[in-house]
């Protein structure tokens, strides 16, 4: 769960975008970094409301068990990596790729 709601990002981030405030006095009023806005302002810029929802980007577990090969996020493929290696391949398999 997010330590601040999306209400709140959102207020923070129009605070910056409306040309009042720089990144470091938006924070700094709310109690927020100055990085953390700059990363609030650039997730709101690219994907609107869902960037700041804090569930953008991130795939349910009935979505990751339908997609062969895993979702396709970060976190998976490093663990898909770390269950598949080419040293797990069976002999002769590597031969046909």
């Amino acid at each position: 769960m997010s330590k601040h709601s999306a209400r709140f990002k959102r207020s923070v981030v129009d605070s910056y975008l409306c040309g009042d405030e720089s990144y470091a006095s938006a924070g700094w009023k709310r109690g927020v970094d100055a990085a953390t806005v700059r990363k609030w302002v650039a997730l709101y810029q690219s994907h609107g409301d869902a960037g700041l929802s804090g569930k953008y980007g991130r795939c349910d577990a009935a979505f990751k068990l339908s997609v062969p090969g895993g979702c396709g996020e970060k976190a998976c493929r490093i663990g898909r990596q770390r269950r598949c290696s080419i040293s797990a391949m069976p002999v002769g398999l590597g031969e046909a790729l």
